[in-house]
């Protein structure tokens, strides 16, 4: 026992003179002054009025296979040396956070101010704090360091260096793309940009929107080969709203694989060969890659084809069974939802959750079915706009695939299916873009591609309307509203997710389809789900009432004190009636405040929180991208105490419209009650810089709507 714990101590304390060393070895490359980029001071006299100015940055990417060892490792290294000049700056270097170490991850990291006197002043950073981050529930920690006694004129250089070990349990091994941006938020004198990889690794990299080519540099000793990318006097760009960076800036896509000599590569068509850089992806890469796709994911759809002639008339359009086999298919999706629905909630059972099917099966089975019905269609795959043009697809992970059901010239879009899904529905971030398409009813070596543009939703098809009945308390301290929500096209998907489940819409379901009761198949665990069953239907509407708080909190400019009475009256699941209906009651204190012997009703902040474009926004020269058309309309009814009339009706009224949106309200008094309607919309899902004054009026004008209030004059 003894000798184990000495052995147990003696790695340790290797291990712990392996890190120290790893520690001073990085200590000593990152501050170098062999790194002459990083021993500047001085910064252009163009820049002085800049926030602050990026001095010299490395951002240098490693990617490297161990000999003998099933390992990959994957190492990043981040230095910036920055100059700050004002406040803001201050205010955003005050603190820096960077990931803890955990297993099979080491962090390295390293802090100094440089004084306008010279003096370098090196921080402890042993004085981080341990933090904790949510997200998709998990618990990732990191820590945050306080970066003391900045002063305007301080250059804070630091670094960030982390070393992964990752198990290689296959074949092939694709690490994480890194999409570049050489613009960065303040202006930089001089950056590095490196990708080092072993000379058998696959690299797929391209640059694009004007970004010079990549340098090639082959170390013999070591095998490694290292891309690398030194840009100078770079101006900065501020965050701007309604702008996606990759598909204007100046961008640089990489992204390297490992693959053993056994790999069967049968799935890497847009791999290419190892060790020569691919930039591009041809026609026939992409034929090919979906051609493996549809082949090695074939799925049987017999129950469907059995599902669709016995409940379509053979006679029917090629919609409509298209339509039918679409909802049968997304009725199969949901044969393990409740299981997935309560596993969910106990961290324990999560295993309990792992029947779900793969998206894409489901839109391959689906395709399919189209052609062994002899169903006119195309299959189509599509870049997120947010991601790049088609023209410029280089990974797989990038495409995004629909199936086109043809009728005539009509076209009818479906999507992989999920819970909510209805045929004619695809994702926002493919709307507009171009998009390739292969005939689905061709023979796989007959696929030719073709080229087309994805439609855009109307926004009148695309619509948040609410009506919102407000009665005042008796001594005006509190009001209670109640609010009616119709939500059609995207605008519904939040409001899906967030507050529905499979017991919503369960009946709903169960009317078209056989559906399993009581966890029918599932044997032993039954006993087991019914139990977790009970659990979670007995707090479900206590999890709903604090989801719709938190999003009612997020929704309106003033403090919500309680929310209440949640009815689903729609579940917008279907297409015969598409839009997503529901109410509920919310109460607040803060609507109402007391002048003299009257009072003043904040009306304009129950159309919820606006955009506001501030002086430093007014000016754009980037391209404005919304994430659709859509449109929002308010009805507010507010009843008027007895004894009170209203002052300041009149100013309500606004119209305010152009080719790019608009905001128009409108007000009266109708017997007791004040009728406040508002409408806002936004026309384009695209438009240049030379369109944002446009989009100022009226964003500006809903913002300024927001301020609005009526006088209660007590008689």
């Amino acid at each position: 026992m003894k000798l184990r714990l000495l052995i147990v101590l003696f790695i340790a304390s290797l291990q712990l003179m392996n890190g120290n060393e790893k520690r001073e070895e990085i200590k000593a490359e990152m501050w170098s002054s062999a790194n002459t980029a990083f021993t500047n001071t001085t910064i252009p006299e163009k820049w002085n009025n800049s926030s602050a100015v990026i001095l010299a940055q490395l951002n240098r990417f490693e990617y490297r296979k161990p000999a003998l060892i099933k390992e990959l490792q994957a190492n990043s290294y981040y230095h910036v040396r920055i100059k700050l000049n004002d406040k803001n700056a201050l205010n955003e270097y005050s603190e820096i956070s960077f990931p803890s170490e955990r297993r099979a991850l080491s962090v390295y990291t390293g802090f100094k101010l440089i004084k306008s006197d010279g003096r370098e002043l090196v921080i402890d950073h042993s004085k981080a704090v341990e933090m904790e981050m949510k997200n998709g529930g998990r618990t990732r920690a990191y820590k945050k360091l306080a970066i003391p006694n900045l002063e305007e004129g301080d250059i804070l250089d630091y670094y960030i260096c982390e070393e992964e070990t990752l198990p290689l349990s296959s074949n092939m091994y694709y690490f994480s793309p890194v999409q570049y941006d050489l613009p960065q938020q303040y202006p930089v004198i001089e950056q590095r940009l490196e990708f080092k990889a072993q000379r058998r690794c696959f690299i797929s990299m391209n640059a694009v929107n004007g970004a010079p080519e990549l340098q090639q540099e082959v170390d013999e000793n070591t095998d490694d080969v290292t891309y690398y990318l030194i840009d100078k006097n770079r101006e900065g760009i501020k965050d701007t709203r309604w702008f996606y960076p990759y598909r204007e800036l100046p961008t640089i896509k990489f992204r390297a694989a490992y693959a053993s000599g056994k790999a069967v590569r049968n799935n890497d068509v847009l791999l290419g060969e190892p060790g020569v850089v691919k930039s591009e992806v041809t026609e026939k890469e992409l034929t090919d890659f979906l051609t493996y796709i549809f082949v090695n994911t074939y799925s049987d759809p017999k129950s469907m084809i059995k599902h669709v002639k016995k409940n379509v008339d053979k006679h029917a359009s090629n919609f409509e069974k298209a339509k039918a086999g679409f909802y049968f298919r997304r009725n199969e999706e949901l044969t393990w939802e409740e299981v997935h629905t309560i596993a969910d909630k106990d961290t324990w059972n999560q295993s309990l959750a792992i029947y779900k099917d793969n998206a894409f099966q489901s839109l391959d089975r689906f395709a399919v079915f189209l052609a062994q019905q002899d169903i006119p269609h195309d299959i189509v795959f599509a870049v997120p706009r947010d991601v790049a043009s088609i023209d410029d697809v280089l990974l797989e992970h990038e495409l995004k695939y629909l199936i086109r059901v043809k009728q005539g010239d009509e076209f009818l879009y479906l999507s992989p299916v999920d819970n909510f899904r209805m045929p004619g529905e695809f994702d926002d971030d493919l709307m507009g873009t171009e998009a390739y398409i292969v005939d689905g009813n061709a023979n796989f070596a007959d696929w030719k591609i073709e080229k087309i543009t994805l439609p855009v939703i109307s926004k009148d098809d695309n619509k948040e309307t609410s009506t919102l009945d407000v009665i005042l308390s008796n001594d005006f301290k509190s009001a209670t509203i109640d609010i009616h929500s119709t939500l059609s096209g995207s605008q519904k998907t939040y409001a899906q997710y967030s507050l529905l489940d499979i017991y919503d819409y369960k009946k709903e379901e169960s009317a078209k389809f056989e559906m399993k009761q009581d966890f029918e198949g599932t044997l032993w665990m039954k006993k087991k789900l019914l139990g977790l069953r009970e659990s979670y239907l007995k707090t479900k509407e206590q999890y709903r009432n604090q989801t719709l708080k938190a999003i009612t909190d997020n929704s309106y400019d003033f403090e919500i004190d309680t929310v209440s009475d949640f009815k689903l009256l729609q579940s917008g699941r279907f297409d015969t009636l598409p839009e997503m209906k529901y109410q509920y009651t919310f109460e607040t204190k803060e609507l109402v405040n007391k002048a003299g012997r009257n009072y003043m009703l904040n009306i304009g902040k129950l159309i919820q929180n606006q955009t506001k474009i501030d002086k430093e926004e007014l000016e754009r020269q980037q391209g404005i991208y919304q994430y659709s058309p859509r449109a929002y309309s308010y009805t507010i009814c507010v009843t008027i105490p007895e004894g009170y009339t209203v002052q300041g009706v009149d100013k309500l009224n606004t119209k305010i419209e152009n080719e790019q949106g608009a905001f128009i309200t409108t007000a009266k008094l109708e017997e007791n009650q004040l009728i406040v309607t508002s409408e806002k919309f936004y026309n384009n899902i695209y438009d240049k810089a030379e369109a944002w004054p446009n989009y100022v009026a009226f964003l500006n004008a809903a913002a300024t709507f927001t301020e609005s209030k009526v006088l209660l004059r007590k008689q």
